[in-house]
């Protein structure tokens, strides 16, 4: 690592210790500002470096972390009118990740969060989604097997659930099972944290195969472990039976060796792995979209296992090219295919129209050529998977 991103570490680690930030000697603060607002701790930064901090990027990050502060406070109001809303209609429900994780850390407002993960039945659905836009947010996507995302005026977004995981090219079977099936793991609106903790691990996991995981992620996963009573022989029983025990280790074995917070499940790793692993989480930011060595890993996704890889290539393209009618009928442009699903064809034209006129073509063209990856692009994405037990 270099001054900077020990420096950057040692903070975080601080933070969550409970420790006051010591620094010595020069520091190129703009490069710890950078690594602050790419994985979304400028609030963290700010509390633990402000004495240190040059006058300009002080400012900067004391408006940034205020910002994080008063959305927190926002999101929170939302949620508790949300909450009223279901109890008194007797919906069940729960929420999940952000909005928990943060209760767990020192200063619950620092954590930065975008959304509510809502979670209810599929047969409520229907009832909570009318229930949100009378509370003056628009749906801007409504897909079947998805989430539903909603918006309101003052940029506070909403996701509605009703399951928890969705199928992926990076999820088996038993997985999609074993965290679909969470229901009785929810007691008077609150998931069971032993559950909660196996899918914000599965949640690391997929962003990590997707794009990547920044910091953030990690620290949930740190909070989580050192301040409530997890059952470890359990969680890891569930982990193993699920294929992630070997993920996980990596992830709690990282998480020692940058903040100092020691597990049961935590191993030890090996330096290469360390540095390598260490570099790309600060390369990806908060979800991995920082880091263009990531732009292919999708389609990667889709083709690594696959004995006609070039052919399933073709497949992407096409896919990118002439979407789904699921897909296009939860985009507020395309609704008329809910009612008149035979004029996907015309929708297909409508898309390109609609794109040149926005002059989208290059950004079409793009993606349709990301579409195709070489096999060294395959082999060197599958090498850094499993070197993370994936």
């Amino acid at each position: 690592m270099t001054k900077e991103q020990s420096l950057f570490v040692q903070i975080l680690s601080d933070y969550l210790n409970g420790r006051e930030t010591e620094i010595s000697g020069a520091v190129d603060w703009n490069i710890i500002s950078q690594y602050a607002k790419a994985h979304q701790v400028s609030g963290i930064v700010f509390a633990q470096a402000k004495a240190f901090l040059p006058e300009m990027i002080r400012e900067d990050l004391k408006y940034r972390m205020l910002a994080t502060y008063d959305h927190s406070f926002k999101v929170r109001e939302c949620l508790r009118a949300f909450q009223n809303a279901l109890n008194e209609a007797d919906i069940p429900f729960c929420v999940v990740k952000g909005l928990t994780i943060a209760d767990l850390y020192p200063v619950p407002a620092f954590r930065s969060m975008s959304d509510i993960d809502l979670v209810v039945h599929p047969e409520d659905r229907g009832k909570v989604h009318e229930m949100i836009l009378q509370k003056g947010f628009e749906c801007i996507s409504r897909q079947s097997d998805r989430e539903w995302q909603y918006i309101n005026n003052c940029s506070q977004e909403i996701e509605l659930h009703d399951r928890l995981v969705y199928k992926e090219a990076v999820n088996d079977k038993g997985q999609e099972r074993f965290f679909n099936d969470f229901w009785p793991y929810v007691k008077n609106n609150q998931i069971d944290w032993n559950f909660h903790l196996l899918f914000i691990i599965f949640h690391v996991r997929k962003h990590l195969m997707n794009a990547g995981a920044g910091f953030r992620q990690f620290m949930d996963l740190a909070v989580s472990a050192e301040h409530l009573n997890i059952d470890w022989i359990w969680v890891e029983n569930k982990l193993k039976e699920l294929s992630m025990l070997t993920f996980a280790k990596q992830c709690y074995g990282l998480i020692n060796k940058w903040f100092g917070i020691a597990t049961p499940l935590m191993w030890e790793i090996d330096e290469e792995f360390f540095e390598s692993a260490t570099s790309k989480t600060f390369e990806d930011g908060i979800f991995g979209f920082e880091n263009a060595e990531n732009k292919n890993s999708e389609v990667i996704n889709q083709v690594r296992n696959r004995r006609f890889q070039r052919w399933h290539m073709i497949k992407v393209a096409v896919k990118e090219l002439l979407p789904e009618r699921k897909m296009l009928e939860s985009l507020k442009t395309y609704e008329y295919l809910k009612k008149y699903p035979i004029l996907l064809p015309a929708a297909w034209i409508h898309r390109v129209i609609r794109g040149k006129r926005k002059k989208k073509g290059k950004k079409v063209f793009l993606k349709l050529r990301q579409s195709f990856v070489s096999e060294n692009d395959i082999r060197q994405r599958d090498e850094v998977l499993k070197k993370w037990g994936l």
